[in-house]
C-alpha cells in the first residue's frame, strides 16, 4: 500500500482539476485494499474476489461512461489527434485492467506470496497510470473550449481593427461583447474545478484583463476612426489591440498551463527581503547539540544577502536619512548577535542562561530590522499614494486648454508619478509574505504599466483635438479605467500594509510638513506653503480612509471600535475643516516672494499654521492611540511609544508610592529600558516553556496547576509593571503581588511534597524535593526583593535611575522562579503517575483515599512509566483539602458558524496577526500534541 501511496501522489501530480480525482478515487480505494488482504494492520473488511469483482465493475462503468462522453463531444470532431489520443488512452485502460484482473485472481488464491503482492502492486499502478492518462487528456476538451472562445474574441477585435464607420466599431464591439460573457461562464466552471489556488487567481485575473481592455480597445478605435489623421489617435488604438491580444495569449497560456504562472510567483516570493528573514529567524534559533561548524557559514551568508537587501531599501529616495540610519544600525547590531550566538553554539551551550540571552538578542534585532523596514516600505508608500488624482487632472487640464507648453510637464509630473506608485508598490511585495496579497498587487502594477502609455496618447489626441466630443468620450474613458485601477492597487497595498505601521509613519510626516511649511513661512515662499499644507491635508485623508477600511474589516467587533470610529470623524469632519480654512487663511497672507514685502511680521502668521496644523497631528495621535487600544500591547511593535494614561508633563522632583511610577518607566532612558526589555524578553521565554508544559493540563481537579497558573500571572503582571504597563501602578501593588507569590509558593511546595513522600526513593523523587526548596528560596529572594525600590527622580525633563539593579535583580527572580515551578510540575506529574507492584498505603496523617484505582507493573527500566496508562488518584489531609487529577485540558473552543453580524465584509487586512483558528485545525493540532 506504501508504494501505490506514493505512486498515487506521483501520478496525479499533473492532474489539474478536482473532478478528475474524485472521478477516480472508488478505483484508487479498491486497488489499494487489494494488496493487503492480508495486512493485520490495516485488514481489508471486504474478501479478494469481492474487490476484483468491484474493480471490473468500476473499471467497466466508468470506461463505458467515457466512450460515452467522446461520441457526445461535438468539439472532437473538430480536433482528430485529441479524439485518437482518447480512444487510444481508452483501449489502454481496457488492456492493462484486464491484465490487472487476471493478476488480482491469481494472488487471491495465493494472497500470501510476497511476489504476487508486489506484481499485484505493480499492475495496480499501470492502471492509476493509464487512467490519469485518460483523465488528462479529456481535460484537454475544457482547454479546447476556451481556445475555441478566445479565438472568436481574437476575430472580433481584429474585425473591429479593420472597421471604418463608428457603426461597425459598436456592432463588433457588441459581439465581443457577447463572447467575453460566454467566456467568463466557461471561466467560473473551470475555475471551480482547478486544484490549486494559486492555478485558480491566476485564471481569474487573465480573465479580468480581458474584461478590462475590451471598453479602453473600443473607445480608442472610435477616436481612430473618428480622427485618422492624427498620429496619436493611430498610436493610442494600436497600443490598446495589443493589450487586448496580450490578455488573450495570456488567458490561453494560464488556461492551458497555470502551473508556469505559479512557479513563476513563487519564485518571486522565494527571492523576496520577507522570505529571506523568515528563513534566518528559522535556522538561527536551535538546539545546541544540532549544531554543526558548516551551520555558521550558511547562516552569515543568509544575513548577508539580508544586509544586502536592506540596504537597497535604505538608500531608496523615499526612505528618511534617520530611518536610514536605524536599518544600518539594526544590521550591525544583527550581525553581532549572530556571532555572539554561534560563540554560544559552538560552546555547546553549557550556560543555559546566557544561550537564552542570545537567543533572545537575536530575536529582538530581527524584530527591530523588520520594524524599520517596514516603516521604509510605509515611506515610500505614504509618498506615492498621497495623491492619486492630480497628477492626472493636471495633464487633462493642460491637454484640454491647449497647453502645449505645460502639457510637457504634465506629461512628466504624470509619467513620474506612476513610475512612484508602483515602485512603493514593489517594496510592499518585498516585505510582505503574503503571497496571495502579493500577487493582488503585481496583477494590479502589470495592467497599471501597460495602461499608463495609453493614457499619455489619450491626453494627446485631447491636445491636438480639444473640441473634439469623440476625443473628450475617449479621454473620459481612459481616466475612469486609470483611477479605477489605481483605487484597485491602494486598495491591496492597503491589504497588506500594517496600519499601525501606516498610522506611525504618517504622523512622523505630518509633523516634519509642518517644519517645512514653517519654514517657506519665514522665507515668505507662498506655493511651498501652499503644497505642505496640501501634502497635510492628503496625509490625513490618507489616514482617514485606511482606518475606515480597517473598522469595517478587521476592528468591526472590537470594543474600542466607536472609539475609533469617533476619532476618525473628528479627523476628517472638524480637524480638517477647521485646517483647510486657517490654512488658506495663511496662504494668503504670506507673499509670494521676500521682495514684496520684506517688513511682514511672519511670527504671527506661524502661529497660526502652528495650530491648525496642531489640530491635525492631536487628532491623528487620537486614532494611533484608540487603534492601539485594541491592540495586545506585547504584539505592538511601534516607533512611537504608546502611553495608556498618557505622559505627565509636570511631574514631582522625587517619586513616591502614592505617584502612579508606572508612567515614569515609560519615561526611563532608552539605555535603561533596554536593559530591562533585554531581562523581561528572558523572562518571556522561561513563560512560554512554562505555557508549553503546564497550559497542557486541566485545571479542574489539580490544585498545583491551578497554583503555578497563578504565580505565573502574578510574575507576567508584575514584569509589565517594570516596562510602564499592565494593572499595577505602584510598588506597593508589585510588593503585594511578591507576597502572594510566596503564599502561592507555600501552598505548592506541601501539596508537591505529599506527592514526593508517597513516591519511592528514587531520582525523580530527588529532584522533586530539590526543586521546592528552590521555589522556597527563590519565593523568599523575590519578596525581599520587591521591597528594594529603585531610586527615580525627575530633573527637568530627564528621567534619571539610581538603583536599576533591583529591577533587573526582580526580573531575574520571578524567571529562576518559574523555572523552578515548571521542572516542579513536571517532576510532581511523573510522581505521581508512577505506579510499582505493591500495595499503596497512605501515612497515619491521612484521613481519606478516594476513586483510588492501580495497575500493576514491574519494569526494571526506570524511565517506563512514562509509557504507563494511569489513573487519577485523589487524598485529603488534616487542615487541607487537595486534589489532583492529571488530565490534559480541552481544546479551546471556537464557533462552528461565525454569527452573521460577525462576518467581515470589506478587504481582509493584515494589521493585526490575531487570525481565528478552524475548530478542526486546533483538533487536530490538539491530537498531534497530546
Amino acid at each position: 500500500m506504501a508504494v501505490g501511496a506514493v505512486f498515487y501522489d506521483a501520478a496525479f501530480a499533473d492532474v489539474r482539476t478536482r473532478e478528475v480525482l474524485e472521478g477516480i478515487e472508488p478505483l484508487i480505494r479498491t486497488l489499494h485494499e487489494l494488496p493487503n488482504l492480508l495486512d493485520n494492520a490495516n485488514p481489508s473488511p471486504r474478501s479478494g474476489q469481492e474487490l476484483v469483482e468491484v474493480f471490473n465493475y468500476i473499471l467497466r462503468e466508468f470506461l463505458q461512461m467515457a466512450k460515452g462522453q467522446i461520441a457526445e463531444c461535438p468539439i472532437l470532431s473538430t480536433l482528430p489527434d485529441l479524439l485518437e489520443d482518447l480512444r487510444s488512452e481508452i483501449q489502454n485502460c481496457e488492456a492493462v485492467g484486464v491484465d490487472f484482473s487476471r493478476t488480482a485472481c491469481e494472488f487471491v488464491v495465493n494472497s500470501g506470496d510476497l511476489r504476487m503482492r508486489q506484481e499485484i502492486i505493480q499492475k495496480g499502478e499501470d492502471v492509476i497510470r493509464a487512467v490519469a492518462c485518460l483523465l488528462i487528456r479529456a481535460d484537454l476538451i475544457g482547454i479546447h473550449k476556451i481556445h475555441d472562445r478566445i479565438e472568436k474574441l481574437r476575430g472580433c477585435a481584429q474585425n473591429m481593427k479593420q472597421s471604418d464607420s463608428n457603426k461597425m466599431v459598436e456592432d463588433y464591439y457588441q459581439q465581443m461583447c457577447i463572447e467575453i460573457e460566454v467566456l467568463q461562464e466557461l471561466t467560473k466552471t473551470r475555475v471551480k474545478n482547478l486544484r490549486y489556488p494559486s492555478e485558480r487567481d491566476d485564471l481569474r485575473s487573465a480573465f479580468a484583463e480581458i474584461r478590462a481592455t475590451a471598453p479602453v480597445y473600443f473607445a480608442a478605435t472610435k477616436a481612430f476612426v473618428r480622427h485618422p489623421d492624427q498620429p496619436s489617435a493611430q498610436n493610442l488604438r494600436d497600443q490598446a489591440y495589443r493589450d487586448v491580444d496580450s490578455a488573450l495569449v495570456k488567458f490561453a497560456h494560464v488556461a492551458a498551463d497555470g502551473s508556469q504562472q505559479a512557479t513563476a510567483n513563487e519564485r518571486r516570493h522565494l527571492e523576496s527581503l520577507a522570505f529571506a528573514l523568515d528563513k534566518f529567524q528559522d535556522c538561527v534559533i536551535m538546539d545546541p547539540m544540532q549544531y554543526e561548524p558548516n551551520d555558521r557559514k550558511k547562516l552569515e551568508n543568509l544575513l548577508e544577502d539580508i544586509v544586502k537587501k536592506s540596504g537597497r531599501i535604505a538608500e531608496e529616495q523615499s526612505t528618511r536619512d534617520e530611518r536610514k540610519e536605524q536599518i544600518i544600525n539594526s544590521c550591525n547590531k544583527l550581525r553581532q548577535a549572530l556571532q555572539d550566538l554561534l560563540t554560544e553554539y559552538e560552546s555547546g551551550g553549557r550556560n543555559e542562561e546566557e544561550l537564552d540571552l542570545q537567543e533572545v538578542l537575536v530575536n529582538r534585532e530581527i524584530k527591530d530590522l523588520r520594524r524599520h523596514l517596514r516603516r521604509a516600505v510605509v515611506d515610500a508608500v505614504s509618498d506615492a499614494f498621497l495623491d492619486s488624482r492630480t497628477p492626472l487632472q493636471v495633464m487633462i487640464r493642460a491637454a484640454k486648454n491647449g497647453d502645449f507648453d505645460g502639457f510637457d510637464d504634465a506629461r512628466d509630473f504624470f509619467s513620474d508619478h506612476a513610475q512612484r506608485m508602483l515602485h512603493a508598490a514593489e517594496l510592499v511585495c518585498e516585505m510582505s509574505s503574503d503571497e496571495t496579497g502579493n500577487q493582488m498587487i503585481r496583477y494590479a502594477c502589470e495592467y497599471i504599466r501597460k495602461l499608463e502609455p495609453q493614457v499619455i496618447s489619450a491626453a494627446e489626441l485631447l491636445l491636438s483635438q480639444p473640441d473634439s466630443k469623440i476625443a473628450q468620450e475617449n479621454m473620459d474613458m481612459f481616466k475612469k479605467t486609470w483611477l479605477d485601477k489605481v483605487r484597485q492597487l491602494t486598495c491591496a497595498v492597503d491589504a497588506i500594509m500594517n496600519v499601525d505601521d501606516f498610522l506611525a509613519v504618517s504622523e512622523k510626516h505630518i509633523e516634519k510638513d509642518a517644519e517645512e511649511g514653517l519654514a517657506a513661512i519665514y522665507h515668505q515662499n507662498r506655493d511651498m506653503v501652499d503644497r505642505m499644507a496640501g501634502a497635510i491635508r492628503g496625509r490625513a485623508l490618507r489616514i482617514c480612509d485606511v482606518v475606515e477600511g480597517e473598522l469595517f474589516a478587521e476592528l468591526s467587533v472590537s470594543p474600542y471600535f466607536e472609539d475609533i470610529k469617533m476619532a476618525t470623524k473628528k479627523l476628517r469632519m472638524d480637524a480638517l475643516e477647521t485646517f483647510a480654512e486657517r490654512a488658506e487663511q495663511v496662504i494668503r497672507k504670506v507673499p509670494h516672494s521676500p521682495d514684496e514685502d520684506p517688513d511682514m511680521d511672519m511670527n504671527s502668521i506661524s502661529e497660526d499654521l502652528i495650530e491648525a496644523c496642531g489640530l491635525v497631528r492631536d487628532a491623528v495621535t487620537d486614532i494611533r492611540h484608540a487603534l492601539l487600544k485594541s491592540r495586545n500591547l506585547d504584539d505592538v511593535d511601534s516607533d512611537n511609544e504608546y502611553e495608556e494614561d498618557g505622559a505627565t508633563t509636570m511631574a514631582p522632583s522625587h517619586v513616591t508610592d502614592g505617584d502612579n511610577q508606572q508612567k515614569i518607566f515609560r519615561r526611563l532612558p532608552e539605555e535603561h529600558k533596554e536593559k530591562i526589555q533585554q531581562n523581561v524578553e528572558s523572562f518571556k521565554l522561561v513563560q512560554h516553556k512554562f505555557e508549553t508544559e503546564v497550559a497542557k493540563w486541566d485545571e479542574s481537579g489539580n490544585d498545583i496547576v491551578i497554583l503555578a497558573k497563578r504565580m505565573c500571572h502574578l510574575m507576567a503582571n508584575m514584569m509589565d509593571y517594570t516596562r510602564g504597563r499592565g494593572p499595577y501602578r505602584t510598588t506597593r501593588n508589585v510588593i503585594d503581588a511578591a507576597q502572594e507569590i510566596s503564599t502561592d509558593g507555600k501552598k505548592l511546595i506541601t501539596l508537591a511534597r505529599l506527592i514526593g513522600d508517597e513516591c519511592v526513593q528514587s531520582s525523580t523523587k530527588t529532584d522533586l524535593l530539590g526543586y521546592l526548596e528552590q521555589i522556597d528560596m527563590l519565593s523568599t529572594q523575590l519578596n525581599i526583593t520587591s521591597k528594594v525600590k529603585a531610586d527615580i527622580e525627575i530633573r527637568g525633563d530627564e528621567v534619571v535611575v539610581g538603583n536599576l539593579d533591583s529591577i533587573t535583580q526582580l526580573i531575574q527572580n520571578a524567571k529562576n522562579l518559574l523555572n523552578a515551578v515548571v521542572k516542579t510540575v513536571k517532576s510532581a506529574y511523573i510522581a505521581s503517575t508512577k505506579c510499582y507492584k505493591r500495595s499503596w498505603q497512605l501515612k497515619d496523617e491521612a484521613i481519606g483515599l478516594h476513586s483510588y484505582v492501580l495497575r500493576s507493573y514491574d519494569y526494571s527500566d526506570e524511565n517506563a512509566f512514562l509509557s504507563i496508562q494511569f489513573c487519577p488518584f485523589q487524598y485529603q489531609k488534616k487542615g487541607m483539602h487537595g486534589r489532583v487529577q492529571w488530565q490534559l485540558a480541552p481544546p479551546q473552543k471556537h464557533p462552528l458558524v461565525r454569527p452573521e453580524t460577525q462576518k467581515n465584509r470589506g478587504l481582509i487586512r493584515k494589521a493585526s496577526e490575531r487570525k481565528p483558528v478552524q475548530p478542526l485545525v486546533a483538533l487536530n493540532e490538539y491530537h498531534v500534541r497530546h
